[in-house]
């Protein structure tokens, strides 16, 4: 399944998921949800070998969305501030299978987070922008 990344103009922040997820969440009142690329393939329920829950978590506070694996079967600990994570896909803890690192930035002044494959854009925006460097969230399949 594809998953893109997504900004929310509401949340002013930006996530992750598939573009079905995307859809019903405009459709409840939950966006909208701007789509602005395809960021990897993933799997939308277990099964696949060697593959981990990829879950989100949201910050009411700052409206930020971080992304954690699981490697032991139980949810991650969340950052604080951030409520309950839900699973959202099915990813690689390690680099398997020709995937690809999914590197994390943040910038805490405005409570975002991104996440590409990309590693010079990733590079940009830490030495450009001045966002911070998150470390590799998973690993993924190239869109």
């Amino acid at each position: 399944m594809t998953y893109f990344e997504a900004f929310g103009p509401v949340y002013q922040a930006h996530g992750i998921n598939t573009r079905a997820r995307f859809v019903n969440s405009d459709a409840r009142g939950g966006g909208p949800w701007l789509l602005n690329v395809a960021a990897f393939h993933a799997w939308t329920s277990p099964g696949q070998p060697n593959t981990v829950p990829f879950y989100v978590f949201y910050n009411p506070t700052t409206k930020d969305f971080v992304y954690l694996i699981s490697t032991d079967g139980n949810p991650p600990t969340a950052p604080s501030g951030f409520g309950a994570g839900t699973i959202v896909a099915y990813v690689y803890s390690t680099l398997i299978c020709g995937s690809f690192p999914l590197y994390a930035a943040s910038l805490p002044s405005v409570g975002d987070h991104w996440y590409t494959t990309d590693l010079v854009e990733h590079n940009t925006l830490l030495k450009v922008y001045g966002w911070i460097d998150a470390g590799i969230t998973a690993y993924v399949l190239p869109a």
